[in-house]
């Protein structure tokens, strides 16, 4: 299994290391004469210890990295173990080149849309790695805060001044506390505008004149509670409220 670490290496170690491997003159790629992998990668055994062969080349070519770093392959062939074809990375840079497949950068001043899971708010959704290497979804536009401008301290709102929750153009984003949060939002009118995945507005309040239309409507069973969702621009689950006097009692 290939899990040893190279903390030093003798000559007689590269020169069998080089001994064994493939080089295909046409695109320069190395590649490992090992058909056992661990992983998804090639193996290189020395003295009866075994090692990640793209970690090994890097070590004895480049520069010794400790065991688990990251490295990329420039030349897009993943059974390259060429250390001039192999760059160190990091899991942060791995997590932005996915994070940046879910938008096109267009125009630098304009908005960068997120074309990928939304949440009922509008605001994009991302699987992030946080710093104690757990996976949680997070919202897109704090996603790009961080990966475009830095960290973002606890207790930090992350807002748009394009109100667009879509958004996710680091130039369209600003940190403010709660209270700033909130006052942007009375300022912009939209503090209750959560848009539901059937395009019906949550949280959007009825005024007592058309609770009662609501009611009278429901009641002649020619309209669902879906249908009168629809036309008033609420979920269903307000309807629901409302026609079953859960909610508005004194009317």
């Amino acid at each position: 299994m290939c899990y040893s670490e190279i903390t030093s290496f003798d000559q007689k170690m590269r020169d069998r290391f080089e001994s064994l491997v493939v080089k295909d003159q046409e695109n320069g790629c190395w590649l490992s004469p090992y058909p056992v992998k661990y992983g998804n990668e090639y193996c290189f055994t020395y003295k009866k210890a075994g090692y990640n062969a793209a970690y090994a080349s890097y070590c004895l070519y480049k520069e010794i990295v400790p065991k688990g770093t990251i490295l990329k392959r420039t030349c897009g062939n993943l059974k390259c173990i060429n250390p001039e074809h192999l760059e160190t990375s990091t899991k942060r840079d791995i997590e932005r080149q996915r994070f940046e497949k879910s938008f096109t950068k267009s125009d630098p001043d304009k908005c960068w849309e997120w074309e990928s899971k939304l949440t009922n708010g509008g605001y994009g959704q991302f699987k992030f790695y946080d710093k104690k290497n757990k996976q949680k979804t997070t919202g897109a536009h704090r996603i790009s805060f961080i990966f475009y401008k830095g960290e973002i301290p606890e207790g930090m709102f992350v807002c748009h001044s394009c109100d667009n929750p879509r958004c996710v153009n680091p130039k369209h984003l600003w940190l403010g506390t709660a209270a700033d949060n909130n006052a942007d939002k009375v300022s912009k009118n939209r503090q209750a505008r959560h848009i539901h995945k059937n395009g019906n507005i949550l949280g959007r309040k009825v005024n007592d004149q058309q609770v009662k239309e609501i009611r009278e409507k429901y009641k002649t069973g020619k309209y669902s509670q879906r249908d009168l969702g629809k036309e008033y621009s609420v979920v269903h689950a307000t309807i629901c409220q409302i026609v079953n006097h859960k909610t508005r009692k004194d009317l």
